[in-house]
């Protein structure tokens, strides 16, 4: 075995560990905010054998985005708010997603929101405005 490969036990105790680190913080989560809106987490752990790779992460899904402002506000992260347009026949949405720390694990809550005819419209005109005001710029730039 090399130096950068990991016995199978040894990746094993690594993924354990993560594991652990996400249950914990899931319930540290739940037990210090049980009064803010959660309807799924997504939690995940990863060991890699050669070089000892790991994550430990959890995904909260409160879908709403009320839900992912109070979460970002109560663990003091930021939302980062990202729209995109997509295929004719599906309409435009907006992410919000904010990403935090906590003991190890990185936390992220996150949703997306369906935007309706008019706003996906104002969105567009938008995007038109600053395409067309940028240097060499043309209006109807990637969305």
């Amino acid at each position: 075995m090399s130096m950068t490969e990991r016995s199978p036990l040894g990746t094993t105790e690594v993924f354990e560990a993560a594991a652990f680190r996400v249950s914990r913080v899931v319930r540290r989560l739940l037990a210090e905010h049980p009064g803010l809106p959660l309807k799924e987490i997504r939690p995940s752990a990863r060991a890699d054998g050669f070089g000892g790779t790991r994550s430990a992460q959890v995904e909260l899904d409160p879908r709403e985005v009320d839900g992912v402002r109070a979460w970002a506000e109560a663990l003091g992260a930021e939302v980062q708010v990202k729209f995109y347009d997509t295929t004719a026949g599906c309409p435009a949405f907006e992410s919000h997603k904010a990403t935090v720390e906590v003991d190890g694990v990185e936390v992220e809550i996150a949703c997306t929101r369906s935007l309706s005819d008019d706003e996906a419209q104002t969105w567009r005109t938008g995007q038109d405005l600053a395409n067309a005001g940028e240097p060499g710029g043309q209006s109807g730039g990637a969305r």
